[in-house]
Protein backbone atom coordinates (compact mmCIF):
# COMPACT_ATOMS: atom_id res chain seq x y z
CA UNK A 1 0.00 0.00 0.00
CA UNK A 2 1.37 3.57 -1.18
CA UNK A 3 2.44 6.02 1.97
CA UNK A 4 0.02 8.96 2.23
CA UNK A 5 0.56 12.17 3.58
CA UNK A 6 -1.86 15.35 4.34
CA UNK A 7 -1.65 18.30 2.22
CA UNK A 8 -3.72 21.53 0.99
CA UNK A 9 -5.89 19.53 -0.86
CA UNK A 10 -6.34 16.58 0.95
CA UNK A 11 -4.62 12.88 1.12
CA UNK A 12 -2.26 12.08 -1.89
CA UNK A 13 -0.76 9.03 -2.13
CA UNK A 14 3.41 8.92 -2.58
CA UNK A 15 4.85 6.31 -4.19
CA UNK A 16 8.67 7.35 -2.93
CA UNK A 17 9.28 10.05 -5.88
CA UNK A 18 9.70 12.91 -2.98
CA UNK A 19 11.60 13.19 0.26
CA UNK A 20 10.04 11.80 3.20
CA UNK A 21 10.18 15.72 4.93
CA UNK A 22 9.12 18.65 3.40
CA UNK A 23 11.97 20.63 3.19
CA UNK A 24 10.90 24.97 3.18
CA UNK A 25 11.22 27.08 0.33
CA UNK A 26 14.04 28.70 0.40
CA UNK A 27 11.84 32.40 -1.00
CA UNK A 28 9.20 31.85 2.20
CA UNK A 29 10.92 29.38 5.28
CA UNK A 30 7.77 28.76 6.84
CA UNK A 31 6.27 27.73 3.63
CA UNK A 32 6.70 24.23 3.07
CA UNK A 33 6.81 22.28 -0.39
CA UNK A 34 8.76 19.61 -1.66
CA UNK A 35 12.42 20.70 -4.46
CA UNK A 36 12.00 19.66 -7.73
CA UNK A 37 15.15 18.45 -9.36
CA UNK A 38 16.99 21.33 -11.08
CA UNK A 39 16.97 21.83 -14.76
CA UNK A 40 19.98 22.46 -16.60
CA UNK A 41 20.06 26.44 -17.54
CA UNK A 42 20.31 26.54 -21.34
CA UNK A 43 23.53 29.06 -22.85
CA UNK A 44 21.78 32.02 -24.77
CA UNK A 45 22.34 31.94 -28.55
CA UNK A 46 24.27 35.04 -29.57
CA UNK A 47 24.05 35.20 -33.31
CA UNK A 48 28.18 36.03 -34.50
CA UNK A 49 28.92 38.03 -37.65
CA UNK A 50 28.66 35.95 -40.78
CA UNK A 51 32.34 35.87 -42.03
CA UNK A 52 32.38 37.17 -45.43
CA UNK A 53 35.90 35.89 -46.41
CA UNK A 54 37.61 35.87 -49.79
CA UNK A 55 36.44 33.33 -52.56
CA UNK A 56 33.38 32.38 -50.26
CA UNK A 57 30.04 31.75 -52.23
CA UNK A 58 26.59 33.14 -51.05
CA UNK A 59 23.41 31.63 -52.91
CA UNK A 60 20.05 34.28 -52.70
CA UNK A 61 16.90 32.56 -53.55
CA UNK A 62 13.38 32.38 -53.73
CA UNK A 63 10.55 30.02 -55.62
CA UNK A 64 11.45 31.68 -58.67
CA UNK A 65 14.79 33.22 -59.00
CA UNK A 66 18.34 32.07 -57.50
CA UNK A 67 21.76 34.15 -57.70
CA UNK A 68 24.78 31.73 -57.16
CA UNK A 69 27.56 34.91 -55.85
CA UNK A 70 31.25 35.02 -54.69
CA UNK A 71 32.65 37.31 -52.82
CA UNK A 72 35.84 38.78 -54.90
CA UNK A 73 36.52 41.64 -51.76
CA UNK A 74 36.84 39.98 -47.80
CA UNK A 75 35.39 40.45 -45.04
CA UNK A 76 35.75 44.32 -44.24
CA UNK A 77 34.82 45.51 -47.71
CA UNK A 78 33.07 42.06 -49.23
CA UNK A 79 32.70 42.36 -53.30
CA UNK A 80 30.03 39.45 -54.29
CA UNK A 81 29.92 39.03 -58.13
CA UNK A 82 27.30 37.41 -59.89
CA UNK A 83 29.14 33.97 -61.14
CA UNK A 84 25.70 32.37 -62.25
CA UNK A 85 22.09 32.71 -62.12
CA UNK A 86 18.45 30.83 -62.67
CA UNK A 87 15.21 31.57 -63.48
CA UNK A 88 11.95 29.85 -63.75
CA UNK A 89 8.36 31.29 -64.61
CA UNK A 90 6.13 30.27 -62.07
CA UNK A 91 2.69 32.20 -62.53
CA UNK A 92 0.16 32.25 -59.94
CA UNK A 93 -2.35 29.44 -59.67
CA UNK A 94 -5.32 30.77 -60.59
CA UNK A 95 -3.03 31.28 -63.71
CA UNK A 96 -1.63 27.36 -64.24
CA UNK A 97 -5.05 25.73 -63.42
CA UNK A 98 -6.75 25.16 -66.30
CA UNK A 99 -10.60 24.27 -64.54
CA UNK A 100 -12.50 24.40 -61.31
CA UNK A 101 -12.32 22.70 -58.42
CA UNK A 102 -13.60 18.80 -58.51
CA UNK A 103 -16.81 17.99 -56.73
CA UNK A 104 -17.71 14.07 -55.23
CA UNK A 105 -20.81 12.33 -53.91
CA UNK A 106 -20.53 12.18 -50.41
CA UNK A 107 -22.84 9.15 -50.52
CA UNK A 108 -26.23 8.54 -50.89
CA UNK A 109 -27.54 11.53 -50.15
CA UNK A 110 -27.99 14.70 -52.92
CA UNK A 111 -25.25 16.63 -50.69
CA UNK A 112 -21.55 17.37 -53.13
CA UNK A 113 -18.66 18.40 -51.73
CA UNK A 114 -15.87 20.16 -53.29
CA UNK A 115 -12.53 18.96 -53.49
CA UNK A 116 -9.51 20.88 -53.17
CA UNK A 117 -7.31 22.60 -56.39
CA UNK A 118 -3.65 21.94 -56.61
CA UNK A 119 -1.26 24.69 -55.59
CA UNK A 120 0.60 25.03 -58.84
CA UNK A 121 2.60 27.77 -57.59
CA UNK A 122 3.74 25.94 -54.53
CA UNK A 123 4.66 23.06 -56.30
CA UNK A 124 6.32 25.36 -58.55
CA UNK A 125 8.60 26.63 -56.40
CA UNK A 126 9.39 22.85 -54.96
CA UNK A 127 10.88 21.80 -57.98
CA UNK A 128 12.97 24.89 -58.16
CA UNK A 129 13.87 24.16 -54.55
CA UNK A 130 15.02 20.74 -56.25
CA UNK A 131 16.80 22.37 -59.54
CA UNK A 132 19.11 24.47 -57.03
CA UNK A 133 19.84 21.95 -54.47
CA UNK A 134 20.20 19.70 -58.06
CA UNK A 135 22.82 22.79 -59.23
CA UNK A 136 24.79 22.96 -55.85
CA UNK A 137 25.43 19.60 -55.42
CA UNK A 138 27.41 19.81 -59.37
CA UNK A 139 29.16 23.04 -58.47
CA UNK A 140 30.05 21.67 -54.68
CA UNK A 141 31.26 18.49 -56.90
CA UNK A 142 33.16 19.63 -59.21
CA UNK A 143 35.26 22.14 -56.66
CA UNK A 144 33.80 25.33 -57.47
CA UNK A 145 33.01 26.59 -53.74
CA UNK A 146 34.90 25.56 -50.19
CA UNK A 147 32.10 27.60 -48.53
CA UNK A 148 28.41 28.82 -48.80
CA UNK A 149 26.08 30.76 -46.89
CA UNK A 150 22.61 30.31 -48.02
CA UNK A 151 19.69 32.83 -48.09
CA UNK A 152 16.32 32.15 -49.18
CA UNK A 153 12.75 32.54 -47.48
CA UNK A 154 12.39 29.54 -44.51
CA UNK A 155 10.22 27.77 -46.60
CA UNK A 156 12.57 27.04 -49.54
CA UNK A 157 15.26 27.08 -46.87
CA UNK A 158 13.74 23.94 -45.23
CA UNK A 159 12.87 22.68 -48.45
CA UNK A 160 16.47 22.76 -50.13
CA UNK A 161 17.64 21.73 -46.62
CA UNK A 162 15.70 18.52 -46.89
CA UNK A 163 17.03 18.09 -50.68
CA UNK A 164 21.17 19.23 -50.28
CA UNK A 165 23.52 16.62 -50.94
CA UNK A 166 25.76 15.70 -47.65
CA UNK A 167 28.84 16.93 -49.96
CA UNK A 168 26.63 20.59 -50.08
CA UNK A 169 25.54 20.31 -46.69
CA UNK A 170 29.29 19.96 -45.22
CA UNK A 171 30.21 23.65 -47.00
CA UNK A 172 27.33 25.76 -45.57
CA UNK A 173 28.73 27.95 -43.14
CA UNK A 174 25.26 29.76 -42.15
CA UNK A 175 21.52 30.12 -43.56
CA UNK A 176 19.77 33.17 -43.70
CA UNK A 177 15.81 32.56 -43.94
CA UNK A 178 15.18 35.70 -45.68
CA UNK A 179 14.00 37.26 -49.47
CA UNK A 180 16.96 39.24 -50.65
CA UNK A 181 16.49 38.25 -54.11
CA UNK A 182 14.85 41.76 -55.38
CA UNK A 183 17.71 44.28 -53.20
CA UNK A 184 20.27 45.09 -55.39
CA UNK A 185 24.04 43.76 -54.87
CA UNK A 186 25.68 46.13 -52.58
CA UNK A 187 22.44 46.44 -50.74
CA UNK A 188 22.52 42.07 -50.18
CA UNK A 189 26.45 43.06 -49.39
CA UNK A 190 25.44 45.65 -46.40
CA UNK A 191 22.19 42.66 -44.87
CA UNK A 192 24.55 40.07 -44.82
CA UNK A 193 27.70 42.23 -42.53
CA UNK A 194 24.65 43.25 -40.26
CA UNK A 195 23.27 39.53 -39.93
Amino acid sequence: MADTREGLVGTLPVRGAFPKKPITSDRNPAATCHKMPERPKKEPVIMSTINLKHGIWVMVADGEKALFLRNAGDNTYPNLEVVQEMQQDNPPTREQGSDSPGRYNDGPSVHRSAVEDTDWHRIGKERFADEIAARLYKLAHSGEFKEIVLVAPPMLLGTMRKKLHKEVGDKVTAEIPKTLTNHAIFEIEALLQAA
